[in-house]
């Protein structure tokens, strides 16, 4: 949702503001939402760091 609409709310503080600091600004802060949101997610109880088409280890059975 934010980076569709980051030209578009670039371009309004732009015009307000006057100053490209203000965009800078945002667009820093949209960074670090991105890379809080990041590893809030690597956090997960359920994460898997193995890659998404490497299979999953076979388990087998032992006879007793």
């Amino acid at each position: 949702m934010l980076g569709g609409t980051t030209p578009i709310i670039g371009q309004f503080l732009l015009n307000r503001t006057g100053s490209i600091s203000v965009v800078i600004g945002y667009v820093v802060f949209q960074v670090a939402l991105t890379l809080g949101c990041m590893l809030l997610l690597l956090k997960r109880l359920n994460h898997d760091e193995r890659a998404p088409d490497e299979p999953a280890p076979a388990t087998v059975a032992v006879p007793a």
